[in-house]
């Protein structure tokens, strides 16, 4: 099993879980679902209106497409995509806007370029980079529509698709924006202080 989530949770003690969201029907994003589901109290699980996996079936499951907003004790994450269902899994992917101390943040699943134009334009601190820095997505538009200052690649240490590709790499230079990657930098800890970004890589 990939353990990577739990060995987090199992390390800070953390026993509840409030919202555990799968982005969509992929094994390398709900593939570790179960166990999470069955060693851990999880309140509520959220996933796509579209998703077709056995989490779509649970009672304490939560649907969500664009325009809805999800609401937590601190937080508001507004979902901007989907709309529609997608023959494309990945573009079937929760998008989620929200705010945390002053810092803007989008997370982007791994939606392709195709979807990445339905996004509005909205202006981000920081961008977690669709499908793993695949070169289907991340394209030159988009990232200049939502100008983010920091990019979050979460790619494998070791994947047969050589997650992140090269060509989206160069993009994010081009633009200047700072990035940091999993497959470098393991474990990526981010604090805010004074509504500023202090990033503390596991490994340099």
């Amino acid at each position: 099993i990939n353990n990577e989530v739990s060995s987090f949770f199992f390390f800070f003690d953390i026993k509840q879980i409030d919202y555990l969201i799968l982005t969509h029907n992929h094994s390398d994003h709900n593939g570790e679902a179960n166990y999470i589901i069955n060693k851990f109290k999880v309140n509520n699980i959220v996933v796509s209106s579209y998703d077709n996996s056995e989490f779509a079936t649970y009672s304490n499951t939560l649907k969500i497409k664009k325009d809805m907003v999800l609401k937590t004790k601190y937080f508001e994450f507004h979902c901007l995509s989907p709309n529609d269902r997608n023959g494309n899994e990945n573009n079937n992917s929760i998008v989620l806007y929200t705010k945390i101390s002053g810092i803007s943040f989008l997370f982007t699943g791994d939606i392709e370029e195709t979807m990445e134009n339905e996004i509005p334009s909205i202006k981000v601190d920081i961008l977690k980079i669709s499908h793993h820095g695949s070169n289907t997505s991340s394209s030159f538009a988009f990232l200049k529509k939502v100008n983010p200052k920091y990019a979050i690649i979460m790619s494998g240490r070791s994947n047969i698709y050589e997650f992140p590709n090269n060509e989206t790499l160069e993009k994010l230079k081009q633009l200047n924006i700072i990035t940091y990657c999993t497959k470098d930098n393991y474990t990526i800890e981010l604090k805010i202080k004074d509504n500023k970004c202090i990033f503390n890589p596991l490994k340099e």
